[in-house]
């Protein structure tokens, strides 16, 4: 996909599991973040509860930016990259 001006970007989309007792905590710190576009709550019977819409310029960059600043966060116990 590609922005004004020719420049490239890749949108990833981040399926985050958490500990129950910190899913609002997550969900509240990743409004802040940048990057993520759209974020979404996952009612369904899945092994994850927040879904991230995330745009970065390359896929190599999603991948540090979910490691560095989402799997970092207190209460995200995994995340499923699908671009």
């Amino acid at each position: 996909m590609e922005k004004n001006g020719g420049d490239s970007i890749t949108i990833g989309y981040v399926f985050i599991d958490t500990i129950p007792e910190k899913e609002h905590e997550v969900y509240n710190s990743l409004l802040n973040k940048s990057r993520v576009v759209k974020l979404t709550p996952i009612f369904e019977d899945t092994d994850f509860e927040l879904m991230a819409e995330i745009e970065m310029r390359d896929h190599k960059k999603l991948r540090y930016y979910v490691l560095r600043k989402i799997q970092s966060l207190d209460g995200v116990v995994d995340t499923k990259i699908y671009c």
